[in-house]
């Protein structure tokens, strides 16, 4: 209600939005209260810069090219790990050890080096896209792995994606191919890990890692996989 010399001069209702600073400021209040919930409401997809998620032949790509890189970084560690383990048991015994057979492989296992297959395959995957942002492979086609959020794929997120590949590659990848929609292209890993594989060079990234990044990813990989295969040597060789 207008104040009785306000009407008598003839002044407008706003008249207090301008001239009152306390209503003012419950106006800038009220208004930035709304803004801000509205904000928080907004899921990351929502507010994302992102042209567009990578699709699936490019990404099934990537993942034959990381295979056989994987396939030649497993070969170049079995071969380092047999020189290490002959090298410690001449020095420890004074004596050249014979060449295991096949009965000394087998008595580690087929189940147990099954699964450490898997967790070096899904170590691979992790430690690169959480270092670096990308595997060989996705450096390779130019692609890269963030969040929802365009900021590097943290660890978790790494791990989770890493582990549901195994379910999104069932029936030569038709479960990832029949889960990705326009526009983010999300396989089911990406989705629970609330990751986007985009371009290299796509607006929507936040963080980007230098190439220094690759080398110390593989150097991690390597090493941590590598101690895994001189224990499995050792038995083999014991």
């Amino acid at each position: 209600m207008r104040p009785v010399w306000a009407a008598s001069r003839g002044l407008s209702p706003s008249y207090n939005l301008y001239y009152n600073p306390s209503v003012a400021s419950r106006v800038r209040l009220g208004a930035k209260k709304i803004v801000d919930t509205a904000l928080n409401e907004m899921s990351a997809s929502d507010i994302s810069t992102f042209t567009e998620g990578k699709g699936f032949l490019i990404r099934a790509w990537a993942y034959i090219i990381d295979m056989v890189i994987l396939f030649v970084f497993n070969q170049i560690e079995l071969v380092m790990t047999i020189f290490l383990v002959v090298w410690l048991l001449v020095n420890l015994t004074g004596e050249i050890p014979d060449a295991p057979d096949a009965e000394a492989f087998a008595s580690v296992g087929t189940a147990p080096a099954f699964v450490v297959g898997l967790v070096e395959s899904i170590l691979y995957f992790a430690v690169f896209e959480w270092l670096f942002g990308a595997t060989p492979g996705k450096l390779l086609t130019k692609l890269r792995v963030v969040g929802e959020d365009g900021l590097r794929c943290s660890l978790g997120r790494a791990l989770l994606r890493g582990v549901l590949r195994f379910f999104d590659g069932l029936l030569f990848g038709a479960v990832a191919l029949n889960s990705m929609k326009t526009p983010l292209n999300q396989r089911f890993g990406d989705k629970a890990a609330k990751t986007v594989v985009v371009s290299a060079t796509d607006p929507g990234i936040v963080e980007t890692r230098s190439g220094d990044w690759v080398l110390v990813s593989a150097a991690i990989y390597l090493a941590v996989s590598g101690i895994n295969s001189l224990v499995t040597m050792l038995i083999v060789y014991l």
